[in-house]
């Protein structure tokens, strides 16, 4: 027996649009596990679609304690959810897993389906190129968060099937996230909000920190915002480098504040030594905000970032794993109020060209709709589904929205 639960999923905190009442399409999500806290975007876009007329259905193939059933199975079980709830079409993220028992849904019950492909899932079939190719051939649509991606994507499909593969950028909530001048901020202040894990570059970070403590006068403060399995060793080098006084590391919990934060400190930081893993978003929630909110970004050009910053004038990339530069960096910039109040102006006009939430949501809009329309209503099946609730929470997102969750019981 399947379970089917009406969950309280987090939203943020200011008022969104008034809800379409009438339904443009009812489309399910097959993820392979519950958003992480890192997957901000995907909430927002989520509630977005919703509050366009989108009956959203959400399906996960990964329990809380990290075990996954065989995918055929699953494909079964979401099959007849499919069945039960009348949906029209899926949409799975990413292109390996939740895309592999997503197409074969479709084989069993007919329904169309689409995914978004990043990097990850991308480079999961280099090997295989053929199955990735199949898998778009076989799909409504593709999506995929930046042009460095849609060209890979395009260069492993045939000249038709390219067609249906669309670059939607992730976009911000620009009504809550609004653009905040220098008043108030710390001039000589530096955030960062990254997993605690290598590939943050957060070791390169304190190393910027204790070179400008030799030769800044005004020295630097600097917030991290993480945990992760390198908290100890970062707690050990900032002993080492006797900077205890200039730098501070809160635990995720701080993210409730978030905002706040962004509005007192000069600077953000995102030293990536290689790109997020694919339990994030293909750009990270926290680069888009300080763009929206007037928060100048460096960071370095790992996949899609180098497409977000223009170098030098919404943002500075540097080389990844370069702490000198990265000092350097921080001295032209803290030094300097008129390239950071440039900079943030910059940053803000391109948020809000490319990377606004109504804007690319109503792109996608369009194609789920296309999808899921003229298709043929599946047969109800007589399955029996009682109702429960639960409540979902994740930090820095507050409130609630109800949203279709399906949790295959164990």
């Amino acid at each position: 027996m399947s379970a089917y639960l009406d969950t309280a999923v987090p939203t943020v905190t200011h008022e969104r649009r008034a809800m379409n009442t009438r339904s443009v399409a009812r489309i399910g999500y097959v993820l392979n596990r519950f958003p992480q806290l890192s997957q901000r975007l995907l909430f927002d876009e989520i509630l977005e679609l919703e509050s366009r007329g989108v009956e959203v259905h959400l399906f996960f193939l990964q329990q809380v304690a990290g075990r996954m059933s065989d995918p055929s199975t699953k494909a079964r079980w979401i099959a007849s959810q499919i069945v039960a709830n009348q949906i029209q079409h899926l949409h799975a993220h990413f292109a390996t897993t939740a895309a592999d028992v997503t197409r074969e849904v479709r084989r069993l019950t007919g329904v169309t389906y689409s995914f978004t492909a990043d990097m990850n899932g991308i480079y999961h079939h280099v090997m295989d190129l053929a199955a990735l190719r199949d898998k778009i051939w076989d799909a409504e649509f593709v999506t995929t968060p930046n042009n460095f991606s849609r060209r890979l994507l395009i260069a492993a499909a045939d000249s038709i099937a390219a067609l249906k593969i669309h670059r939607i950028y992730p976009g911000v909530d620009l009504d809550r996230l609004r653009f905040h001048a220098e008043e108030g901020r710390d001039p000589n202040s530096v955030l960062a909000v990254a997993p605690l894990v290598e590939r943050s570059g957060l070791a390169d970070l304190l190393e910027a920190i204790r070179i400008l403590k030799d030769r800044r006068p005004a020295g630097v403060r600097l917030t991290i915002v993480g945990e992760g399995e390198l908290e100890m060793d970062l707690r050990a080098k900032i002993a080492c480098y006797d900077l205890s006084d200039r730098v501070t590391i809160l635990r995720d919990g701080a993210r409730s504040r978030l905002l706040a934060l962004m509005r007192t400190h000069a600077l953000m930081a995102l030293p990536y030594r290689f790109a997020p893993d694919d339990d994030t978003d293909a750009l990270p929630a926290e680069l888009l905000e300080a763009m929206a909110v007037g928060l100048p970004v460096i960071s370095t050009p790992v996949r899609g970032i180098s497409e977000v910053i223009k170098d030098g004038k919404s943002g500075r990339l540097i080389t990844p794993q370069d702490p000198q530069w990265l000092a350097g960096a921080f001295e032209t910039m803290l030094d300097n109020h008129g390239v950071r109040i440039g900079m943030a102006k910059e940053a803000r006009d391109s948020v809000e060209n490319r990377f606004s939430l109504s804007r690319n949501v109503s792109q996608f809009t369009r194609l789920l709709a296309g999808a899921a329309v003229g298709k043929k209503k599946i047969a109800q099946s007589p399955i029996s589904i009682p109702n429960a609730r639960v409540n979902a929470a994740t930090a820095g997102i507050q409130g609630s929205r109800r949203v279709r969750t399906h949790v295959q019981p164990n």
